[in-house]
């Protein structure tokens, strides 16, 4: 099968063409992925945290998860190690409950 130069022509605008769509397609995925950050904030006598992806607050945690009662995260390091903790967990799309045992592990003092 012989291909004349129209037709050669023909078939290379179109690799081009899918070329370029594959481009703006990956540019478009890479500059709207959700980018997830933390904030730790003063909460009474303690600190609670944000996990936030852009300015859209995804979680506002104000207490120590997975102890009874409302008690507030001791110190700022501790408030973030949980937050870095549930951002992991968000990332590799698991469920962002933090357990005790978990708690104890990063030495977080209730």
């Amino acid at each position: 099968m012989k291909i004349d130069k129209h037709n050669k022509t023909i078939i290379l605008e179109a690799i081009a063409a899918v070329f370029l769509v594959i481009v703006v397609l990956l540019y478009h995925i890479s500059t709207t992925q959700k980018t997830l950050y933390s904030e730790v904030y003063n909460v009474g006598n303690g600190y609670g945290y944000y996990i936030k992806t852009y300015d859209k607050i995804l979680i506002k945690q104000s207490f120590i998860p997975a102890i009874q009662g409302e008690k507030s995260f001791v110190t700022e390091k501790d408030a973030q190690k949980v937050a870095n903790l549930v951002m992991v967990k968000i990332t590799e799309n698991e469920s962002p409950v933090v357990t005790v045992n978990e708690l104890n592990n990063l030495n977080i003092r209730m």
